[in-house]
């Protein structure tokens, strides 16, 4: 399996069990060690969004995106 299909594979495990924004996103795959730097997480995020795999919303508190599943992938 390949870097990129191991980042969007854990992303999904992770936003299975709720949203989340981009830095916890990042941190929590880094700690799972999986061999990817932020800026690649990014991309793999950014890829999943256009593929409509994630969603994405603003969180005004927080003043980031919260990210999460579509419902329909």
């Amino acid at each position: 399996m390949d870097q990129k299909a191991m980042v969007e594979e854990e992303i999904i495990t992770l936003l299975k069990e709720g949203s989340l924004t981009s830095t916890e996103i990042m941190e929590k795959v880094i700690r799972k060690g999986i061999d990817a730097t932020a800026e690649d997480i990014r991309q793999v995020l950014a890829d999943m969004v256009r593929e409509g795999k994630v969603n994405k919303k603003v969180d005004y508190d927080k003043k980031k995106f919260i990210f999460y599943l579509n419902v329909e992938s």
